[in-house]
């Protein structure tokens, strides 16, 4: 074969495998220096997935890593309109796939899902939560910030979203307790659940408009026994307990447990 010959060959992409016509500099598929050595091809780096606060208006609050604190001045996160914020209210800490609000001894409180959070305890916080700084309600927006799996020992439904009793007795009520149900015919200190070796419970805890199981207010003072499905209604409200999860927070009222 002739030296002619050889030069008139196609030139061969080393990237991307391209038969360039002979004597092309650049590649006509990628665009490589035809000629030149093959360098180590670096993967983009990881996108990293933002964390924010979604009003129910739909405004975003996108949170920086590290602390951000949440108040109705001198605030990373500036909520200045509402009055039911404290002026330092709350403190939101971002760590790549993990984030946690901590209540700062607000007046009105923060709440997870429906639960207000002890004051000054940092609790974990993921995609998808609802959270409430006082009256000013968002969602949070992390799609890095996944939960597990919760270990509780039994659940309560309410407005189709699971909330798990993780502890032996859990309070219900409008202005304090384990689970906040934002309802003016809700008393303060509503009702509670016990779980115990026995089964579970509920009592009245001599609210005003009382608490009904199945259907039938319950007398206050006294230990009622829960069943999977009871059907529990406080102030209108209709609560679901469960023992056990259910595949996407089925909100099925079952009477007669």
């Amino acid at each position: 074969m002739s030296e002619e010959t050889v030069a008139l060959q196609p030139v061969e992409c080393p990237i991307c495998h391209f038969q360039n016509p002979p004597g092309e500099k650049f590649c006509e598929d990628c665009g490589f220096l035809l000629g030149s050595e093959v360098g180590e091809l670096k993967a983009p780096p990881e996108e990293v997935m933002g964390a924010t606060l979604v009003s129910r208006d739909g405004k975003e609050y996108k949170l920086k890593e590290g602390e951000n604190l949440l108040g109705r001045e001198s605030a990373d996160i500036l909520l200045f309109y509402d009055k039911s914020v404290s002026r330092r209210h709350a403190l939101i800490i971002w760590e790549g796939d993990k984030c946690y609000i901590e209540d700062l001894g607000s007046t009105n409180g923060t709440f997870i899902n429906g639960v207000r959070l002890p004051t000054g305890q940092k609790t974990p916080i993921y995609d998808g939560d609802e959270v409430a700084f006082a009256d000013s309600n968002f969602r949070f927006s992390c799609p890095n910030c996944k939960r597990g799996e919760i270990e509780a020992k039994a659940f309560i439904v309410m407005e189709g979203k699971e909330i798990p009793i993780p502890q032996e007795e859990f309070l219900i009520g409008r202005r304090e307790g384990d689970l906040i149900v934002p309802n003016p015919y809700v008393s303060h200190k509503h009702c509670k659940i016990y779980i115990e070796e026995s089964g579970a419970f509920i009592e009245d805890l001599g609210s005003t408009n009382g608490t009904f199981l199945n259907g039938e207010q319950i007398e206050s003072g006294r230990k009622f026994p829960l069943n999977d499905g009871a059907l529990i209604e406080i102030g209108g409200t209709k609560l679901v307990f469960r023992l056990e999860r259910k595949e996407g927070g089925e909100n099925r009222e079952t009477q007669g447990g």
